[in-house]
């Protein structure tokens, strides 16, 4: 039951409770119990004042906490103003927010190929002692925002942490989304539970995703790369949903030319961008590891002994920007694979699962939505593969590039890629439709 304010407007809350007297329901019962007669049971109301609200103290925000497993024992903050945020980081007795190389480990019935997976027991359990953790530290910090700069295809998150520090970091990596109503009323589609002190029981580094549910636990502050990937994977699932493709690549504003995949680095190091109805949207606030360092790069660090707080600032990217083109990167080692290639939409897509660049629980659904936006806005499709030559070499071919035709006859790559990608859509017409024949 939910506490209700005084009507004076007195910082004081009344919660309107009924319990039973158990004396006299026994001694009722006895007596009724010879005649044979129903005793009912009476409520009796009584008042329970609770503590006033004040700062870090806000029931609105403790019944929301709740919904996420994490029950406040201390103080709780959200979206705390960047100045005081700042100064609760100084005054925290964890001098220092490093982060640690990471595992991403994924449970779940809806599997993502390319991640080590874990039982769901095991996840449970990781997930049981860091809440557990969160619930008892002094000051839980709570960051509300939304991946995507996309207000249609964004995906609300949610990060919790026993650190203003580590909420900073949250804050310079996700968007911010414009917070209407009561804290209950945000509904997270991705949950991330981020201590920065060690919990027994989940070893440092072990970063715990479970994609279909939008919940990642991990056991310490992740690096860079495995924190994007777990929510990059989360966000993928959640805007499949919408109509739109979320995957790793880039985006040239003066070409308006959209680039899934990249040519020497993993997914998870590459800046994800969201392809919806609108255009194309960034997914991150920044890239820190555009700085090549895998540090944090512009986000919000508390170093050294001295416990004073660096912050560069982050960058804004545009909301929304117009797509006239999208490519999909293959990485074909036998070049059989022109450098340079015009694509249809179902060429796209199949070849957007074949590079495995639609981490999402459903490739089907990533692969007909490349296929229906293509279709819908205009936007021609390319292939390139840099196997052939460099990246800037085979996108400069892109405007001379003649139409994809590939045979998978005596070509034992593209018979496996074809098989492979046949398994992931289970065989789904229009994307088998740009498969070669």
């Amino acid at each position: 039951m939910q506490p209700r304010r005084a009507v004076n407007g007195a910082s004081r809350a009344v919660l309107r409770a009924a319990t039973y007297d158990a004396a006299a329901i026994a001694q009722n019962n006895a007596a009724a119990s010879a005649s044979g007669a129903v005793y009912r049971k009476k409520s009796v109301a009584f008042d329970v004042q609770l503590a006033p609200e004040g700062p870090g103290r806000n029931y609105d925000l403790n019944w929301s906490l709740c919904a996420s497993s994490v029950f406040p024992q201390n103080s709780a903050w959200r979206n705390v103003r960047t100045a005081d945020a700042v100064r609760m980081a100084k005054a925290e007795t964890s001098v220092e927010v490093k982060a640690s190389k990471s595992k991403l480990l994924q449970a779940g019935k809806q599997a993502v190929n390319g991640v080590a997976s874990v039982s769901q027991s095991e996840f449970d359990n990781a997930k049981g002692k860091v809440t557990n953790a969160l619930s008892n530290t002094s000051n839980v910090v709570v960051f509300d925002g939304a991946l995507g700069t996309d207000r249609n295809a964004e995906v609300r998150t949610r990060v919790i942490s026993d650190s203003s520090s580590a909420a900073l970091l949250a804050q310079n990596l996700i968007p911010r989304t414009r917070l209407t109503g009561s804290a209950v009323s945000f509904k997270p589609s991705v949950t991330v539970y981020m201590p920065t002190q060690q919990v027994a029981g989940v070893p440092a580094g072990q970063v715990f995703v479970d994609v279909s549910a939008g919940v990642i636990v991990s056991g310490g502050v992740p690096d860079l790369n495995t924190l994007q990937a777990a929510l990059s994977l989360c966000a993928a699932n959640s805007t499949a949903a919408m109509g739109a493709v979320t995957c790793a690549g880039s985006y040239n504003p003066s070409t308006q030319q959209l680039l899934f995949g990249q040519a020497d680095s993993s997914a998870a190091s590459q800046g994800a961008h969201t392809f919806s109805f609108d255009g194309v949207s960034r997914l991150f606030v920044n890239d820190p590891s555009a700085n090549g360092t895998g540090e944090y790069g512009d986000v919000v660090m508390v170093s050294g002994s001295s416990k004073t707080v660096v912050r560069n600032g982050s960058r804004l990217f545009a909301n929304v920007l117009p797509v006239k083109s999208v490519g999909i990167v293959v990485n074909d080692k036998s070049k059989t694979i022109p450098a340079a290639s015009v694509a249809t939409p179902e060429q796209a897509a199949f070849f957007l699962l074949a590079q495995q660049l639609a981490h999402v629980p459903s490739p089907t659904d990533a692969g007909m939505n490349l296929i229906s936006l293509l279709s819908s806005t205009g936007a021609s499709s390319f292939i390139v593969n840099p196997a052939q030559s460099s990246m800037a070499e085979s996108l400069k071919g892109v405007s001379k590039a003649k139409a994809l035709s590939l045979s998978t006859k005596d070509n034992k790559d593209l018979m496996s890629a074809r098989a492979s990608v046949e398994k992931l859509c289970n065989g789904n017409e229009d994307i088998m439709k740009g498969a070669p024949q």
